[in-house]
């Protein structure tokens, strides 16, 4: 791609795990832990796919969301990204049980409904909490930001204002 994109300016080829401290220090934060594509395991023209599970419509359902990003990780709600050799199962923290309970039933049948050669059991299933992805998950989602993980361990608005609440009262009655 050097060539490519920058054609007058020399170029140096280094192998992956080759490359010299100057190089990850170019980079703001410098090196840190990284997957590779060689690790992701995907068939030639495979694209991941994120899915939304809620009942909050009274009924389990299971929709793609197109064109993901890491906002789309619902808190509300259990997702399930498709990374081909892994089956990812996000579970937000203000998921419900029913959501939680269902989350392996629909990953079951998504897994014996796929049609692109892969059978039940040549995935990997790995439950993954809010803020704690392992980088092969963030791999996926383009421009990861630490910052916007953390909202999710947050209470929801409800729950922090029933903390105040709760607290205020203790200090009066401390107070009396």
């Amino acid at each position: 791609m050097a060539a490519v994109l920058a054609p007058d300016l020399p170029h140096t080829e280094v192998e992956e795990g080759q490359e010299e401290e100057d190089f990850w220090t170019s980079f703001d934060g410098g090196k840190t832990e990284y997957s590779s594509l060689k690790e992701l395991g995907f068939a030639p023209g495979f694209q991941p796919r994120l899915f939304q599970l809620s009942n909050a419509s009274g009924y389990m359902t299971m929709k793609e969301i197109f064109n993901y990003q890491q906002e789309d990780l619902n808190n509300n709600d259990v997702m399930i990204l498709d990374a081909y050799k892994t089956i990812y199962v996000w579970i937000g923290r203000q998921s419900n049980n029913t959501e939680k309970r269902n989350a392996m039933k629909k990953v079951d049948a998504y897994m014996s409904g796929l049609q692109d050669g892969r059978k039940p059991g040549d995935s990997q299933i790995v439950e993954v909490d809010p803020c704690g992805e392992p980088p092969a998950f963030q791999t996926h989602f383009p421009e990861w930001e630490d910052e916007v993980a953390a909202k999710w361990l947050e209470d929801d608005p409800y729950t922090a204002l029933q903390k105040k609440m709760q607290a205020e009262r203790e200090l009066e009655v401390a107070q009396l």
